[in-house]
């Protein structure tokens, strides 16, 4: 009899909460969708349908983007592990600049240290946001 994977988790979401020291003002990032986890036994897959919204709490500027997923969590059983961020986590685009701000690509993390262990594609530092929400 093949084997059959558990049916997925969907997790609302629907959180905010303010990053100080990033910009020279706080930040304020709300994040609003859904994530549907699906375990294979010591892999997670993370799919995420959700739009983040950065805002700069002293003026009232800001932006949205989409972050799709997928988060690919693989676990040992000492508590290490690799976390790999597959597709499209974020973009800014201004009108007649273009896209300023991305975090696309293959990102893979060694855990629980989050260290990059390889990088392809392009993940913009999120201080990058920060001109463009002045």
């Amino acid at each position: 009899m093949p084997a059959h994977a558990a049916s997925p988790v969907v997790i609302p979401v629907n959180e905010s909460f303010v990053i100080t020291g990033l910009c020279s003002y706080p930040l304020k990032v709300t994040n609003v969708g859904v994530i549907r986890v699906q375990n294979h036994g010591n892999v997670t897959l993370n799919i995420y349908n959700w739009k983040t919204t950065y805002s700069n709490l002293n003026n009232g500027k800001s932006f949205s983007t989409p972050n799709v997923g997928p988060d690919i969590i693989t676990t040992s059983t000492d508590g290490t592990g690799t976390l790999v961020a597959i597709g499209l986590q974020g973009r800014a685009t201004i009108p007649g600049q273009g896209v300023v701000w991305l975090r696309a690509g293959r990102l893979t993390l060694k855990l629980p240290e989050f260290t990059v262990v390889s990088d392809a594609g392009r993940h913009d530092d999120y201080a990058a946001l920060c001109p463009y929400l002045q």
